[in-house]
């Protein structure tokens, strides 16, 4: 019999509504082709979940909360460590409050590249002031959540006042300063690390 493993990262579907210009997914697009993958069952999942004692949903061509199985799987995990990285704004704001509920010492992580108004400069179709509430309310019932900020030329002058208004919501701060490019993103070359 295997013993557990530490970690996994599942890509548990293959949809997104953003189109963040770097992202994976759009170089497929580009290309012509269908953007692989497909929505993970529960039967699949458990079968993975049994072999790790921590469980990742971050998802590399998706966006995990379009898994239709996403809430329930959430709720399976009431004994192992869940990580959640997310950026898209596209659930209403009841799906998000059962999915907090459904795990409620997961670890949130919200991409939101820049302040709330401006954050869709790269994360294209995504609702920066709705991922920003969502958060804080997240915080308020004690959900863990971190804010992940990609720095780029057209936020990098916002980092500190992100970082102050994170530290003031009680969110971790996670600035992201170095990062993969690829596929055609306008901010491929534009893209810098601030000091």
């Amino acid at each position: 019999m295997l013993s557990r493993r530490k970690c996994i990262n599942l890509d548990i579907t293959s949809t997104c509504t953003l189109e963040c210009p770097d992202c994976q997914r759009e170089v497929y697009k580009q290309k012509g082709l269908k953007v692989p993958g497909h929505n993970m069952s529960i039967k699949d999942f458990k079968i993975v979940y049994n072999y790790f004692e921590e469980i990742s949903f971050c998802g590399q061509i998706s966006d995990p909360i379009f898994n239709p199985n996403f809430i329930d799987m959430l709720k399976i995990c009431h004994d192992r460590k869940v990580n959640i990285h997310t950026a898209a704004s596209h659930k209403s704001w009841d799906w998000y409050m059962e999915a907090f509920d459904a795990c409620p010492h997961a670890r949130w992580e919200f991409g939101l590249d820049g302040l709330p108004k401006e954050s869709s400069t790269y994360r294209k179709n995504q609702d920066g002031i709705k991922i920003f509430d969502l958060m804080v309310e997240g915080k308020k019932r004690g959900i863990k959540m971190v804010w992940q900020y990609i720095a780029f030329d057209y936020n990098k002058d916002s980092v500190n006042e992100a970082r102050q208004i994170a530290k003031k919501e009680g969110i971790k701060f996670n600035l992201i300063e170095q990062y993969y490019k690829q596929g055609s993103s306008p901010h491929k070359k534009a893209w810098i690390a601030p000091k």
